[in-house]
C-alpha cells in the first residue's frame, strides 16, 4: 500500500494529479492534514474537492464557495460537506 502523504508534496504533475485521490482515501479526521500538508493550493480546486469528496457532482452554490474560498479550513470544510452528502 502507498503512502498518500508521499504523494502530497512537490510540484510535479503527476504528485498533483495523485494527491486528490490520496486524500480521499485517508479518514475524515486526517484530511484536513493532508489538505495543510500541500505545498501550493491544488490547479482546479473544484475538481480537488469533488475527487476527495467522493461526489459525482458538485452543488453550485458549494462550487462558488470553493472558488472564492481557497484556504485550507475551507477546502476540508467543503470536502466534508461532499463527504456527509453522499
Amino acid at each position: 500500500m502507498l503512502c498518500p502523504r508521499r504523494h502530497l508534496c512537490g510540484d510535479s504533475a503527476v504528485q498533483r494529479k495523485i494527491s486528490p485521490v490520496a486524500v480521499r482515501d485517508l479518514p475524515v479526521t486526517a484530511v484536513f492534514a493532508a489538505i495543510a500538508a500541500l505545498s501550493v493550493a491544488p490547479p482546479n480546486p473544484v475538481a480537488f474537492v469533488q475527487i476527495v469528496g467522493g461526489a459525482e457532482n458538485v452543488p453550485q452554490a458549494l462550487r462558488d464557495g470553493i472558488v472564492t474560498n481557497l484556504t485550507p479550513p475551507a477546502l476540508v470544510a467543503s470536502t466534508s460537506t461532499l463527504r456527509a452528502a453522499s
